[in-house]
């Protein structure tokens, strides 16, 4: 089985400066939303995705967590 971390999202090159990530947890509450760079964000580096999506558009990427 493929294993994806946020780190490795945070890794892809449509991430910038002003991707701003939605990261809900697995009971689909919202438990940070904020720019990559920003601690919040990187403290769920190592935590890993069961599902993501990349608006365009918007330059958000929504992110659950296991």
């Amino acid at each position: 089985d493929f294993i994806m971390t946020v780190s490795q999202i945070i890794d892809f090159p449509f991430v910038d400066d002003n991707t701003r990530f939605v990261i809900y947890d697995f009971d689909c509450r919202v438990v940070i939303s904020g720019d990559w760079f920003n601690d919040n964000v990187l403290g769920y580096h190592d935590y890993m995705v069961d599902t993501f999506a990349y608006i365009p558009g918007l330059n958000k990427i929504y992110v659950t967590v296991c």
